[in-house]
Order: structure tokens, then C-alpha cells, then sequence
């Protein structure tokens, strides 16, 4: 994250060009797939919530209605009950993954929505008081805006906040429109239209995109922290253990290939004696820019510990996986690190062991296992190799260390 920022904030050519740059990057740029993992998870928790909202407000306008059947409570009633359909519908699309990357835009916009469809309601039924000055329907706008922050999604958040504004006006003024063409008996109930009050309830809602906003960019620092090592900006490997799961449980579903690679830096311990943990560094995070630059977005690369990465490659089998490696160590030995003034540039090699879902194993800790395995045989064998199914090798360079 923070390495594309700032690899497109040095692109820009210009002032202008650059400010634009930053607010894409900063509010409009799709989020990471850690980010998008959590706002799967904040999608599930927003469904339960809202259902379990519909119910529970459901009895207000039946305890009413048992008390006093005016109209206005009947029609509470049947925009909770389409709001509690809804709410089941978008939980059951949530918890089979549809619509998987547009399903938040949908949920949230659909629930600033149908409150504006309610107060909209309201006043076709010759009520605009009650859409104007009702707290109890102004509450849920708030409410739906602030479930934005749980789908992590900085678009999502705008997109619902900018559309909660845009209703709401449209609601105040059309209430007010309605009021001053005839006086509704709703008026003693729930008071006088304030166009002062509108005013104030408009800038409610922009101070609750923006502090939701806020939360989610907050929380996208924190979620980074936590799920990346601070030295190469890759994946720690809590994370990856994590991803690993989710993507193996994907490729069984799916019934298609997964494969796993165990890499490491061969005689990084010799680095570090002769530069320093300086050049070790160095190394590490050139590793590290390298594997992020050279995966698609559907791999999952990650620091596993010390001078180990691991990289786990969507659909690939033993023969694309084993390609694909070939590459990535291909790039790194022919790559100049720099590690002293006035010395020559360093270059490294590769070990590692490559294993493929199913042919290897049906679950996370045996491909690992069996990864690892290989990754030693191919240390054993002299370095800058991978092994992969049957115990073969590949060597595409000839050892530059």
C-alpha cells in the first residue's frame, strides 16, 4: 500500500496532476484484498445487524397500532417489513460471496435508500411533517452511514454519504413544498418545517460521512500494521496463514489447482557477515519489491521469517507454478543491490520448494510441510534451484554467489 502511494505520487508531472493523484490514492483507489477480506467480514456483520434491526424495530409500530391504528403506523409497518425482507435477501447474497465486489456499494446504498423511500412515503401520504422532523427516521440515516466503516471501502463511504445528502434535500424540500401547499394533520404531532433545522440536519449527515471516513482510513493504517512486515511491506505471516486457508477452502470449492512456494535467500548469513545487517536489509526489502512488482493481484506473497518468503499462486498447477518461479529468481539474480559506496553491486540466488493443491496435499499444513521439505532438499542439492513434484529441479541460472 504504502509503496504503490508513493510510487504514484512520484509519477505525476505536475502539481495539478499530482493533488489528483493523492485524492485517488487516498479516497478512491480500490481497496487492498486484506482490506476487501475485512469488509467480507464487516458485509456479514452489517447483514446479522440489520436483521436483527428490522425485528426488533418491527414491534414499534405493532405496539402502536395496537394502541392508536392511525395510518402513519401501518405504513412503518409495512417499510419494516420490506426492510427486514431485504435485510435476509442481502445476508443470504452475503454469505455466498454474490456480487462479491459490488454487493457493499449495493447494501449500503440500499439502506440509505429505502429510508428515503420511507420519509418519500410520508409524504405522499400527505404527511411531510413526519419525513421532516421524525428523529426516530433522521436516526437511520445516521445509522447506515456509520455501517460504511465496517465494509472498509473509503468509496463505499462517500458513495452512501453523498447519496444520503442528495435524498435528504430532496425529502426537505419536497416536505416543504407539500406543507406550505396545505396544512397536514400531522403538524400536531411533530411540529412546523424549520428550514433551519433541515439545514442543520443536512450537515449532520456530511459530518457523519466525514467521520466515517476517518474511521475507515484509521482503521486501514491499523489493518496494515497488523497484517504486513514493516520491513519489506509484504504480508507477515499470521496474515498468510490466515489467506492460505481462506484460498485452499476457494480452490476446493472451485476444484482447481493452488500452489504453494517456499523461497529463500541462499547464504544470507554471508551477506550479513561481510556488508553488515544494513545490506541484509537492503536485500530483503529489494526481495520484497521485486516479489510485490512480479505477482498478479490474486497472489498472496508474504515475509514467512528471517530470509524466507512464501508465495502462494491462484490456479496455477505444478508445470505454470514452476514457470512462474523460474522468472521471479531469473529477475532477482540479474538485479544490482547496492550495498557500500564505491563497491560492487550484490546480487543473490534462490532457493525453494514448490507444492500444489491437490497433488500434494489437501490441506494448508501439509502443502506447507511439504514446501518446506523440498525447499531444504534444494539446499542440500547446492542452492539457487527449486524442487518441485517427484523430487525434480529446476536450475534456470547458473549460481552467481
Amino acid at each position: 500500500m504504502a509503496d504503490d502511494d508513493r510510487s504514484m505520487l512520484e509519477s505525476t508531472p505536475n502539481r495539478e496532476t499530482s493533488g489528483l493523484a493523492v485524492w485517488w490514492t487516498q479516497y478512491w483507489a480500490p481497496p487492498s484484498r486484506e482490506l476487501l477480506s475485512a469488509g467480507y467480514d464487516g458485509e456479514l456483520v452489517v447483514a446479522k445487524g440489520r436483521i436483527g434491526l428490522g425485528i426488533a424495530v418491527m414491534f414499534l409500530p405493532i405496539i402502536s397500532i395496537l394502541q392508536d391504528p392511525r395510518r402513519e403506523k401501518w405504513i412503518a409497518l409495512v417499510v419494516t417489513l420490506v426492510a427486514t425482507f431485504l435485510a435476509v435477501l442481502s445476508y443470504a447474497a452475503a454469505r455466498r460471496h454474490l456480487w462479491h465486489h459490488s454487493l457493499s456499494f449495493v447494501t449500503s446504498l440500499g439502506d440509505v435508500t429505502m429510508v428515503s423511500l420511507a420519509h418519500a412515503v410520508y409524504i405522499a401520504e400527505g404527511m411531510p411533517a413526519i419525513a421532516a422532523n421524525s428523529r426516530t427516521n433522521f436516526f437511520l440515516y445516521a445509522l447506515a452511514i456509520g455501517a460504511t466503516a465496517l465494509r472498509f471501502d473509503l468509496r463505499v463511504c462517500i458513495a452512501a454519504g453523498t447519496v444520503a445528502v442528495v435524498q435528504y434535500a430532496g425529502i426537505a424540500l419536497w416536505a416543504n413544498a407539500a406543507w406550505l401547499a396545505s396544512r397536514t394533520p400531522d403538524l400536531s404531532g411533530y411540529g412546523q418545517i424549520d428550514s433551519g433545522a433541515q439545514i442543520g440536519r443536512l450537515i449532520v449527515l456530511v459530518a457523519m460521512t466525514w467521520l466515517t471516513i476517518a474511521v475507515v482510513r484509521q482503521s486501514a493504517r491499523l489493518r496494515f500494521a497488523s497484517t504486513h512486515d514493516p520491513l519489506t511491506s509484504l504480508l507477515n505471516r499470521r496474515y498468510f496463514d490466515e489467506r492460505f486457508a481462506e484460498e485452499l477452502e476457494r480452490s476446493r470449492r472451485g476444484n482447481v489447482s493452488l500452489a504453494v512456494a517456499i523461497l529463500d535467500v541462499d547464504h544470507f548469513k554471508r551477506i550479513n557477515d561481510n556488508w553488515g545487517h544494513p545490506a541484509g536489509d537492503a536485500v530483503l526489502r529489494t526481495m520484497g519489491n521485486i516479489i510485490r512488482q512480479f505477482g498478479r493481484r490474486t497472489d498472496v506473497v508474504a515475509r514467512y521469517g528471517g530470509e524466507e518468503f512464501v508465495m502462494m499462486l491462484e490456479g496455477q498447477d505444478t508445470a505454470a507454478g514452476l514457470a512462474r518461479l523460474e522468472k521471479l529468481c531469473t529477475r532477482i539474480a540479474e538485479y544490482d543491490i547496492p550495498v557500500a559506496t564505491g563497491a560492487a553491486p550484490l546480487h543473490i540466488t534462490l532457493s525453494g520448494g514448490l507444492a500444489v493443491y491437490p497433488a500434494d496435499g489437501t490441506d494448508a499444513d501439509a502443502l506447507l510441510r511439504v514446501a518446506d521439505q523440498r525447499l531444504l532438499q534444494a539446499k542440500r542439492a547446492g542452492r539457487n534451484r527449486v524442487i518441485h513434484a517427484l523430487g525434480t529441479s529446476s536450475r534456470p541460472f547458473d549460481e552467481a554467489d
